[in-house]
């Protein structure tokens, strides 16, 4: 009886786990990560860009070269990226974290810049 009753509970066991788990991302898609780390670097240069006052046609011309050269860097082809960001759209639990994270690497960025003594002096 115990054996039986250990199997049970081993299967039952097994299936609230793997309910519990995260959906499995499709291949192809960049992890939370992968996204988050690249959103990041986006976000720096669409800022840097925005505080030179640059005309809209302008301030695209600059940044497309930057995004090219980004995409290089990670290895990510702009359509993985886009496809990837769809995926995310789709699925804004997990976009959520992936700003999560983002918002939390520009706040630490902040802060060292903010408490950097090359700043304070």
């Amino acid at each position: 009886m115990g054996a039986k009753n250990f199997r049970l509970g081993a299967v039952v066991l097994a299936f609230v786990v793997m309910s519990c788990s995260e959906p499995a991302r499709p291949a192809g898609i960049l992890d939370q990560g992968q996204m988050a780390s690249l959103l990041v670097e986006v976000y720096l240069a669409e800022s840097r860009i925005s505080l030179q006052n640059l005309a809209k046609d302008s301030g695209y011309r600059y940044f497309v070269p930057f995004e090219d050269s980004l995409l290089k860097k990670h290895a990510v082809s702009d359509s993985l990226l886009r496809k990837s960001y769809q995926y995310y759209l789709g699925h804004p639990e997990e976009l959520e974290k992936i700003y999560a994270a983002l918002v939390d690497s520009l706040n630490l960025r902040l802060q060292k810049v903010t408490n950097s003594p090359a700043i304070l002096n």
